[in-house]
């Protein structure tokens, strides 16, 4: 990957842009528009509770592969208290591809007693933690009740969570049988979030907020 430029944006635009965010579908939903957000600078990756009972060799590569990028223009994505829109040449194909990095999102799940429950950003803990490396996360507290997190948390934690090279048949204890109607869809606040990152697509979403300079 040759990155061709990038932008950071603000902290502030961070959290306007997860104000608007809706669950996959249901635009109406935007259950973090009244919510408390905050940035919790240098968490513990250990101390972080998931839902998740595996990670991906394929997206640890590509996640270290964009930190590596850019820490060649002096930006940690352990560290970030905005959030980076990379655009990027694919090395080996050529294509041109836009994708936006921001800190893991932890969101204080009700339904789980309080419990801070990673909602995304799983392969970053991973690699910070791998790493030895503090984390920069953001806090979500009294997301709308009615819509938790759609997956239970895996109680087990560190000690039940494998690397693994394809996906595998249990990936987590989902909450409900209906599961996608609580799913958290990101990229609708964001580019490429929780796609690959040589999916293509245009920059048509517009950030309303301030880019500021690295």
């Amino acid at each position: 990957m040759k990155i061709v430029r990038f932008e950071y944006f603000t902290e502030e635009t961070l959290f306007q842009n997860l104000r608007q965010m809706h669950l996959k579908g249901r635009p109406e939903l935007t259950i973090y528009r009244d919510a408390n957000i905050s940035l919790k600078e240098n968490a513990d990756p250990s101390e972080i509770n998931f839902a998740q009972y595996y990670v991906l060799e394929k997206d640890l590569n590509e996640i270290s592969l964009t930190r590596k990028c850019l820490l060649e223009y002096g930006v940690d994505i352990f560290k970030l208290k905005g959030f980076v829109r990379v655009y990027f040449k694919d090395s080996e194909t050529g294509e041109l591809g836009v994708f936006d990095t921001l800190p893991p999102i932890v969101e204080i799940s009700a339904a789980d007693g309080g419990m801070p429950l990673l909602n995304d950003g799983m392969h970053r803990v991973y690699l910070a933690r791998e790493a030895g490396s503090a984390i920069n996360v953001v806090v979500v507290e009294n997301a709308d009740p009615a819509y938790p997190y759609y997956a239970l948390p895996n109680h087990e934690g560190w000690n039940n969570l494998t690397r693994c090279t394809e996906v595998p048949d249990i990936k987590k204890n989902y909450r409900v049988k209906e599961y996608k109607t609580l799913f958290r869809d990101f990229n609708t606040s964001f580019i490429n979030v929780t796609q690959q990152r040589t999916d293509k697509k245009p920059a048509a979403l517009k950030v309303a907020g301030e880019k500021v300079a690295v």
